[in-house]
């Protein structure tokens, strides 16, 4: 009986790293793509600054 308890012990540690592990990765590419979003608004903002410039200075 012992040794039943200790493999659904393990088991569910098993089971718990696995979910954790599925919710690194899922945030990780959570960052990632907050990141992408951030940059492309930056250079969108960038572009639409520069053609406003030029057109101020034209």
């Amino acid at each position: 009986m012992a040794s039943y308890q200790r493999l659904e012990t393990e088991k569910y540690w098993y089971e718990v790293q696995l979910e954790r592990e599925a919710e690194e990765k899922t945030n990780r590419r959570r960052k990632t793509g907050e990141k992408v979003a951030f940059y492309a608004a930056a250079i969108i903002f960038a572009i639409v600054g520069f053609v406003v410039a030029i057109q101020f200075f034209i």
